[in-house]
């Protein structure tokens, strides 16, 4: 591979919105009077957090059924009457995971693989092994309830196995077929193209780009500054330690950043089409960290021809549900579409500083 090979972006260019970075985020109080200024008052219930970019609420397990009053705030426009927010999640904890198993082939009846996240290592294990479902088929965790899985155990072989594409220790360039692949780029900075089948790929240690493709993937960077971007299939985007961009592409993605300061690119593709008529698969988060310094990227969504050339804040609202945050868009068109789901994460934590309209230095970052 060298240096002066640039595949086309998968992320179309972004022309610069009207839109700053200067947030000032207020608070209102359930009937929506400004409270910003009453700092010796005792703290309220979590029923309203608010900012210059709409309004938070707190709803039931259940999902509410919300008016268009209670997200008034600042100029914001209001979500349409009746919106339904999703339920929450069943469970916010996070599990950690630091190998993940496949059935996979190079030559023979498939075998057992375990890989190692952090290092991208690969070896071969002996059954049987107690694994538990990941959220995508196929990829298994020694811990149950680890990267979106349900904790279904299972011991018997899986009905998706992943043929072997092997990288070196070195600088990668690796692509994948039609096939259902597993590859690998261990040590380097590797780029790593998945093909048109349920796809696994492991950057290993280095700063890794991995581009999914049309199928269900699991893109994983390992420890380095990853740039992650999913294909138009219910990805896994798991950037490992380092600071990571995390970009879900279409479909109903679930995002891991992992330790350090991580960026989550938002957009659905086709949602904001005005002829399209909104509509989003919802991307779900598991350690979204503002103490961390993990962001939202919502530069893709502001670019977009329903509100280039405008500010997207009036039509940005953080909702509380449950124990989990929806980062959710009113277009003005008065549909409404949840960008994201942050599991575990309280409205209030979402500052100025996790949101950023300004798409990161270098995405997508091919070699």
């Amino acid at each position: 591979m060298t240096d002066l090979f640039v595949p086309p972006s998968k992320t179309p260019a972004a022309p610069g919105p009207v839109i700053s970075d200067n947030l000032a985020f207020g608070h209102l109080d359930a009937g929506g009077s400004d409270t910003s200024e009453a700092e010796d008052s005792p703290p309220a219930a979590p029923s309203s957090v608010v900012g210059s970019s709409g309004s938070v609420k707190q709803a039931s397990a259940a999902g509410d059924t919300v008016g268009s009053a209670a997200y008034s705030s600042l100029g914001a426009t209001a979500l349409s009457a009746g919106a339904t927010l999703a339920p929450v999640s069943q469970s916010s904890t996070i599990v950690t995971v630091d190998n993940v198993f496949f059935y996979g082939r190079s030559a023979g009846s498939p075998r057992l693989y375990q890989v190692n996240l952090a290092e991208g290592s690969l070896r071969a294990v002996s059954e049987p092994v107690d694994l538990f479902s990941t959220a995508l088929d196929g990829l298994f965790t020694a811990t149950p309830g680890g990267l979106g899985g349900r904790g279904t155990a299972s011991t018997s072989p899986s009905s998706r196995t992943f043929a072997l594409v092997e990288g070196t220790s070195g600088k990668n360039f690796l692509i994948g077929t039609a096939a259902d692949n597993a590859l690998l780029g261990f040590g380097g900075d590797d780029l790593i193209l998945t093909g048109r089948g349920h796809n696994l790929a492991f950057g290993g240690s280095g700063n890794d780009t991995l581009v999914g493709g049309v199928g269900n993937n699991g893109l994983f960077g390992g420890n380095g500054d990853d740039a992650i971007e999913g294909g138009v299939g219910d990805d896994l985007l798991v950037g490992g330690a380092g600071n990571d961009i995390l970009y879900g592409g279409g479909g109903a993605n679930t995002l891991v950043g992992g330790a350090g300061a991580d960026v989550f690119r938002l957009n659905s593709p086709g949602a904001y089409d005005p002829l399209v008529g909104g509509g989003t698969d919802t991307d779900t988060i598991l350690d979204f960290n503002a103490a961390e310094g993990d962001r939202l990227d919502l530069s893709l969504i502001a670019s977009q021809p329903l509100f280039a050339g405008g500010d997207l804040l009036p039509f940005l609202n953080i909702v509380q549900v449950g124990a989990d945050t929806h980062v959710q868009i009113t277009t003005p068109l008065g549909q409404v579409s949840t960008e994201a789901i942050l599991l575990g994460v309280q409205a209030d934590t979402i500052t100025p500083a996790s949101v950023t309209f300004t798409p990161p230095t270098g995405v997508p970052l091919l070699k």
